[in-house]
């Protein structure tokens, strides 16, 4: 299809190939409003009759000058016909803009910065001086009183972008009866160039045209993408047509302007806008029409749905020549009625401020007061029938005549026919839902879709519906035809398994004919899966004992509610019943364990197959309400074929604990059992995790040996804890000791309210201790934590079998030292016993240490040889410790210094060697002079320097990165400059430095410049330069770099700086008469011009230029 078409097939306007949306939107009203009808179609449409007339040939297109324009002056066309744009005015005149509008009146009203009267003009405002949300800025107005076709940042006068030709053009053709404007490849504004305009120029500048393609996206095809192209112009097309007011818009190739970058700095979406955007009405406001919130406008007007503008589609907006139209509801009055509430929902954009009220044509009516509900949009006149002294009579037509603000509103007739009461085909009302809530749900069924009415979908789905989702999750009434919580068993369960089940014929118990019951089995019947929802007024916690009992007659349920919310204040005065099923019986309260006591009724007979059923249980209060659980609360009955029924026997009621069988829960002290299972008793299990105490006859810890192991092997002898034979034998790693508990004491230690693990060595001594044959044998115990703090007392002992020794902890390794005491009994062959560590006079709880005494004078030659005696001097050094427990204790003690030496001296220095301790290596040995790591610097004539070599590796810019990594600490938040930082070498040279430290004060006296990290050399302040002025002094060995800094009173201070003595640089003059390079940093000293000269004499003159001077100006 041409893309202007010239002729004019016949028009299918609701053909189901072409129609795509028919939306009857009334939009505006009011005396200077006007309405119109939407339609959408999915195709271009053919020119109309008018429109061929007005085209004529293609000739008769104009070229308007906006065409070469961004936003410039708007093009005032003479229609030669009269449009009907307000009601009660005609318009001969309209205004072409370049940004895609048709506006109307003399000065249009969205222009926020409007040129001269004689020149029209707006530009397009960004976010913040107004825009097209209808948001007023400064007293400025909005854009309204206008047509937007395609309304946007357009830039029609763009020549080219990134060398891309745009050639578009904005025409327009006259008739006797219509106008044509056509936007043809107009491309949009951007505030710079796009991204995909860069790279594509830049990758097509070699070719001979440019590769980038302008073919442009519709938006639906451009969803599937990242992006529409940048690039892409839009061409577009509107029509007024005289005779009937109507408006043709055509998009013949458009794209979302959401999606394209690059418009005013600062904002990431475009403001866009297609429809009719109707002028003001003085300071009345005007109701939103249908899709006007997806335009996030609040400017009155009518627009298309935002999906509908895409490429290929054409939106006819048809004006209404009767006024407003109204849906109204309800259609019918019946006879003899003696009220009538109105509701009318309308698609067009009435006043909301205006004061309504109803007329009816029938009978002397007083007149209706009408109210606009703002949040569902509509209409509500609620008129008094009962004084009318004209009955109404069936087959009658009665009509509503609107009145806003004491004047006539123009609208299309409101007709209600009056039908007999009996013979009204309208659905009764739900008595069980609110008449007001009926009357908008049938408003909604008739109104919604070609009115502006808000009609919130209900869970079915249905526009202003009553359907809702019950307590079982199941979307009921309304219009769903389900009875709401009707799969709700008889229990309260949503879809349970509870039945009700008769008594046998003529039986009833307590009044019920059947009970409430489950016969599925716990799996099914305690389903905590399924949703409870028992419609009761109140939820309380509450459980039943016992949860299981038998059928028998007498059988007592207790039903507890703990300690929450009494159902009775007191025990005397109480009436409170259970429902257990269908059933309600009178129950007993007892305050002392807050629990009712009923009897259980005889349940229905069990079916074949069966051994037991469940019944449901709720309370009813002395108040009369109804009281559930949060969850199913109910009790198994079983019946004389189920192995429980002999064991389901309840306690008497007189028993204390009787509610303890099933609500141990609520009463847990109450209800407290022993470990022999004792309800109240004293039995508790000991460390050694044996029941003890009460009614057992054993004692607490009883079968602890004593050394405080569990069933150990430890005995006494003589009042000493040991054990005879091997070490293997008696240090068993896995010997339960009750000193693995931790202490529970208030004044006890941190670390022994933890248990820790320990680790000794060494585990074999000599029996005479710590000073046996010439040795002195230390033990040493690590530990997880630490025990003690860096620095400060610390209270901390070795306990040996029996004997308590004194402590000392080494933190350097996180141990504790001691010397072991003789073992007391000597003779008696090896003998092992228990070591544990005292803090604060607290065994730090961790498993059982041990540790074996040798007899010196054994006659076995292995344990009592010279070599074994020296073997154990080396197991009780430091070393062996390190190697025994560094991994036992999560490698907490004993260290690794960087030599590898356990709990040595060396360290990583700032070079990153590994220095000190056992290396033999000075700290920083591989710094040079100037304090840089394997660095370039070293001595020459006293200073030192970095010399310059011929091939050039070391040169100025590298001797000065390198120094800059001095390691020497330098202050590195000061700022200071060194200038000029290149001197010549044969003789003295006056250098300043300055900087912002320097700026208002000299350092403290004296000062000066420490050259090479050796030579000092004083200087003078320079008030008028604000900076240190010093001569410096000649360096004979040739080309080099070297290190300044500032000192003051005999300390260095201040960052690096540097200087280069070059063999080629000739001497300065004398006289320093600027800055040079180091102006950044002294601005003020420096005296800065305009042309960021020092001292210089350019000056910013009045037309903000700056001139004389350095700048030739």
């Amino acid at each position: 299809m041409s893309m202007f078409p010239m002729h004019i097939p016949s028009l299918k306007c609701f053909s189901f190939r072409f129609l795509l949306l028919f939306l009857e939107l009334q939009i505006a009203t009011s005396e200077d409003q006007a309405c119109y009808d939407i339609h959408v179609y999915d195709e271009i449409l053919p020119y109309t009759s008018e429109e061929v007339d007005a085209i004529g040939s293609p000739s008769s297109w104009t070229r308007s000058p906006v065409s070469d324009q961004d936003d410039g002056c708007f093009d005032s066309v003479n229609l030669g016909f009269t449009f009907p744009w307000r009601p009660n005015g005609l318009e001969s005149n309209v205004k072409i803009s370049p940004n895609g509008a048709l506006h109307f009146g003399t000065r249009p009203e969205q222009c926020c910065e409007p040129g001269p009267r004689a020149c029209s003009r707006c530009y397009f405002a960004s976010p913040g001086t107004c825009g097209l949300r209808g948001n007023y800025y400064n007293g400025r107005g909005d854009y309204s009183n206008l047509i937007a076709a395609f309304l946007t940042d357009l830039n029609p006068g763009l020549e080219s972008l990134a060398g891309v030709p745009m050639n578009g053009t904005v025409q327009y053709a006259s008739g006797p009866s219509a106008l044509i404007t056509r936007w043809s490849r107009v491309p949009l504004f951007f505030n710079h160039v796009p991204p995909s305009l860069s790279s594509t120029s830049s990758h097509s500048s070699s070719s001979s045209s440019p590769s980038l393609s302008l073919s442009l996206q519709s938006s639906s095809s451009s969803s599937s993408s990242t992006s529409p192209s940048s690039a892409s112009p839009v061409s577009f097309e509107a029509s007024l047509l005289a005779n009937t007011g109507d408006v043709l818009l055509r998009f013949h190739d458009v794209v979302d302007p959401y999606q394209i970058c690059c418009w005013t700095a600062g904002t990431t979406r475009r403001e866009w806008s297609v429809g009719i955007r109707l002028p003001k009405y003085g300071n009345k406001a005007f109701s939103p029409t249908k899709y006007q919130a997806q335009w996030n406008t609040s400017v009155s007007g009518y627009y298309p749905p935002l999906s509908a503008i895409r490429s290929g589609v054409t939106v006819e907006m048809k004006r209404l020549s009767g006024g407003v139209r109204f849906c109204a509801y309800p259609s019918r009055i019946l006879n003899g009625t003696t009220s009538l509430t109105l509701y009318l929902a309308t698609g067009c954009a009435i006043c909301t401020s205006c004061a309504y009220e109803a007329e009816l044509s029938l009978g002397e009516v007083p007149r209706a007061g009408c109210n606009w509900d703002s949040q569902r949009r509509y209409l509500r006149c609620s008129f008094d029938l009962a004084g009318s002294q004209l009955a109404f009579v069936p087959g009658e037509t009665a009509t509503v005549t609107l009145i806003a603000d004491s004047e006539s509103l123009e609208h299309e007739p409101i007709r209600l026919d009056v039908v007999h009461a009996n013979a009204s085909t309208e659905e009764p009302f739900d008595p069980t839902v609110s008449v007001a809530n009926q009357m908008l749900s049938r408003l909604c069924r008739r109104c919604f879709v070609n009115t502006s009415v808000v009609c919130p979908l209900d869970c079915s789905g249905e526009a202003g519906g009553l359907a809702t989702v019950d307590t079982c999750g199941v979307c009921s009434g309304g219009l769903t035809g389900r009875v709401p919580d009707a799969s709700k068993d008889c229990a309260g369960l949503c879809n349970g398994p509870y039945r009700f089940v008769s008594y046998p014929a003529g039986t009833t118990v307590h009044g019920s004919t059947g009970q409430c019951i489950c016969n599925g089995g716990p799996e099914a019947c305690l389903n905590k899966s399924l949703t409870f929802s028992p419609g009761t007024q109140e939820f309380h916690e509450m459980c039943a004992s016992p949860n299981v009992t038998s059928d028998r007659a007498g059988t007592i349920v207790h039903i507890s509610t703990g300690n929450h919310q009494a159902p009775c204040q007191s025990d005397t005065v109480c009436d409170v019943h259970c429902l257990l099923g269908n059933v309600s019986v009178a129950g007993k309260w007892s305050r002392a364990n807050r629990s009712v006591r009923c009897p259980l009724p005889i349940p229905p007979p069990l079916p074949p197959g069966s051994t037991s059923q469940f019944i449901p249980i709720l309370l009813k209060t002395h108040e009369n309400k109804i009281w559930s659980s949060s969850s199913l609360l109910s009790i198994e009955v079983v019946g004389g074929s189920d192995p429980r029924f002999n064991l389901t026997e309840v306690k008497s009621l007189d028993d204390p604990h009787s509610v303890c069988l099933g609500c141990t829960k609520f009463h847990p002290n109450y209800c407290r059992k022993d470990c022999t299972g004792t309800y109240g008793g004293t039995a508790k299990v000991d460390d050694c995790l044996t029941c003890t105490g009460g009614t057992t006859n054993k004692r607490f810890n009883g079968e602890a040996d004593c050394a405080g192991i569990c069933n150990g092997p430890f005995q006494r002898l003589n009042g000493a804890c040991y054990c005879p034979g091997t070490a293997e034998a008696c240090q068993q790693e896995g010997y339960r000791s009750i000193y693995e508990t931790p202490s529970t004491a208030a004044n006890a230690p941190s670390v022994v309210r933890q248990t820790q693990i320990t680790c000794l060595s060494p585990f074999i001594l000599p029996q005479d201790g710590f000073n046996g044959k010439n040795h002195s044998y230390y033990l040493r115990i690590g530990t997880e934590r630490k025990v003690c703090p860096k620095n400060g007392p610390c209270d901390v002992k070795c306990k040996i079998g029996n004997e308590t020794v004194d402590g000392s902890f080494i933190s350097k390794g996180n141990y504790v030292q001691c010397e072991p005491p003789p073992f007391p009994f000597g003779g008696i062959g090896n003998a092992t016993v228990v070591v544990s560590l005292l803090v604060s006079g607290f065994i730090v709880p961790s498993k059982p240490l041990f540790v074996t005494y040798l007899p010196f004078n054994s006659s076995s030659a292995s344990t009592a040889s010279p070599s074994l005696l020296e073997k154990l001097a080396n197991l009780s050094k430091v070393p062996a410790l390190c190697d025994r427990c560094h991994r036992r204790t999560k490698n907490a003690t004993c260290f690794h210094d960087c030599f590898g030496e356990w709990n040595g001296d060396a360290l990583t220095d700032t070079c990153g060697d590994c220095t000190g301790g056992s290396t033999g290596l000075a700290v920083n040995y591989n710094a040079d002079c100037q304090g840089v790591c394997n660095g370039p610097f070293e001595m020459s004539e006293g200073f030192c320097v970095c010399l310059h070599d011929e091939n050039g590796r070391k040169n100025h810019s590298t001797c000065i990165r390198a120094g800059k990594q001095s390691i020497i600490g330098v202050q590195k938040q000061a700022t200071l400059c060194v200038h000029p930082n290149i001197l010549p070498t044969r003789e003295p040279t006056k250098i300043m430095v300055m900087g912002s430290d320097l700026s208002n004060k000299p350092p403290p006296s004296p000062f000066g410049l420490v050259f090479g990290d050796s030579r000092f050399v004083p200087a003078k302040y320079d008030e008028a330069f604000r900076s240190l002025i010093v001569e410096a002094p000649p360096l004979a060995s040739g080309s080099a770099t070297l290190g300044v800094r500032v000192s003051s009173r005999g300390v260095q201070t201040g960052p690096w700086m540097f200087v280069t003595f070059d063999t080629r640089q000739q001497p300065p003059a004398r006289e320093l008469k600027d800055c040079g390079r180091c102006c950044r940093v002294n601005p003020v000293g420096c005296k800065v011009d305009c042309a960021d000269v020092s001292f210089g004499k350019a000056l910013v003159d009045s037309c903000g230029v700056c001139g004389g001077g350095t700048t030739g100006k």
